[in-house]
C-alpha cells in the first residue's frame, strides 16, 4: 500500500468539505436552512440548481474517497469538479446571487485546486 502524502489527506478532507458545503448550497437553493433568511437563486429557477448542486456534492463526496484510498481516478476527479464548481458559482452570480453570499463556496474549489496541482500529490497519483 502506498504511504499517502500530506497535500493528499488534505485533499481528501477539502473534497469532503466541499461536498458538505455543496449540499448546504443545495439546501438553501430549495429554501431550507437558516430558517429562510437566507435564499439563493438561479435565474428564478431555484430548484433546479438545488438538484445540480445535489448532484455536485455527491461527486465531490464520491471524490474524497477516491483520494483518501489513492485511486488513481481521485486526482483527475478533483480537478474536474473543481473546476465545475467553480464554474457553477459564477454561473451563479450571474443569476441573480451576490458575492456576499457566495463567497464560501469558492474557497474550496480554489484549494482543491492548489493542492491537486502540487507536485507530491500528482506524484502519488501518477500525474506527470
Amino acid at each position: 500500500m502506498k504511504q499517502r502524502p500530506l497535500a493528499v489527506t488534505l485533499l481528501g478532507v477539502i473534497a469532503l468539505v466541499a461536498g458538505i458545503i455543496v449540499l448546504l448550497e443545495a439546501l438553501l437553493f430549495f429554501g431550507v436552512g437558516f430558517a429562510g433568511l437566507l435564499r439563493l437563486n438561479f435565474f428564478g429557477v431555484a430548484w433546479l440548481a438545488g438538484i445540480l448542486s445535489l448532484v455536485v456534492a455527491l461527486i465531490w463526496l464520491s471524490t474524497s474517497r477516491q483520494l483518501f484510498t489513492l485511486d488513481p481516478r481521485g486526482w483527475m476527479f478533483v480537478v474536474v469538479i473543481a473546476i465545475i464548481t467553480l464554474v457553477i458559482n459564477v454561473i451563479g452570480l450571474l443569476g441573480g446571487n451576490e458575492f456576499g453570499s457566495l463567497w464560501w463556496s469558492f474557497i474550496a474549489p480554489v484549494l482543491a485546486l492548489i493542492l491537486a496541482f502540487l507536485p507530491g500529490t500528482r506524484a502519488a497519483f501518477g500525474q506527470k
